[in-house]
């Protein structure tokens, strides 16, 4: 029994958990993809940029950031600030 015990242990941890995927509305038509993992997230932009950005720990939230870019989410919305300007989001649509 220890054996099967130990097999079954070693294939869970091969098993990874595919990152949230979530699609965000920002006010001004911006929409935003974001793919998560445990460090950080990939944001794509409906303008075509795309950014890998770090998670950063805060208080209420998750906030990520790269040069320029800043992504904060907190429950079903979301501020996106990049270039000078800052807009809410939305959450639209989950695991995408």
């Amino acid at each position: 029994m220890r054996p099967f015990l130990l097999a079954v242990l070693l294939l869970a941890a091969c098993v990874q958990v595919p990152p949230a995927r979530d699609l965000y509305a920002c006010d001004g038509g911006l929409g935003v993809l974001v793919d998560r993992s445990p460090r950080g997230a990939r944001l794509t932009l409906s303008t075509g940029e795309h950014r890998g950005v770090w998670r950063r720990p805060v208080d209420a939230g998750t906030r990520y950031v790269a040069d320029g870019l800043i992504w904060y989410e907190r429950g079903d919305e979301a501020m996106i600030q990049r270039k000078g300007t800052s807009a809410p989001c939305r959450l639209v649509n989950r695991n995408v």
